[in-house]
């Protein structure tokens, strides 16, 4: 019984470190895809940009609400990390948009937005968005 407690530690530890979706682990092969990419500054592509909120809205359940009308805490969200990279996981096949918010200023980059088709089990990566340079 031990070895079993400290086997399901370890492997709960093992997710962590690699930021493994528990979800493909325990379904591996499944219908469910994953979007990801990056925000980075201007057109120069070398600056990115961290602690931005990305949102997925999957247009399965209706037209993407507008954010100003204060709805979106019914879709995902996820922040950027330091090298301003996103990735949603998980994710049951059909169509999404994506879109930023600056969480300094609580603005929107709009109409800066991403349509993606996910298919079954399928992976899009690069779904990247690029901001103007606001100065900080």
């Amino acid at each position: 019984m031990k070895k079993i407690v400290a086997l399901f530690f370890l492997s709960l530890t093992i997710l962590f470190l690699f930021r493994c979706d528990i979800q493909d682990i325990l379904s591996p092969g499944s219908d469910l895809g994953t979007i990801s990419g990056r925000v980075y500054y201007d057109f120069s592509n070398e600056k990115p940009v961290s602690r931005l909120t990305v949102f997925l809205w999957n247009l399965d359940n209706g037209p993407c609400p507008s954010p100003w009308e204060g709805k979106m805490d019914l879709g995902k969200t996820k922040r950027t990390d330091e090298n301003g990279k996103y990735r949603f996981a998980s994710l049951t096949p059909g169509e999404y948009v994506l879109f930023c918010r600056d969480v300094y200023t609580h603005s929107y980059f709009d109409p800066e937005k991403n349509y993606v088709s996910l298919k079954k089990g399928q992976t899009v990566k690069n779904v990247d968005f690029c901001v103007k340079d606001k100065g900080y």
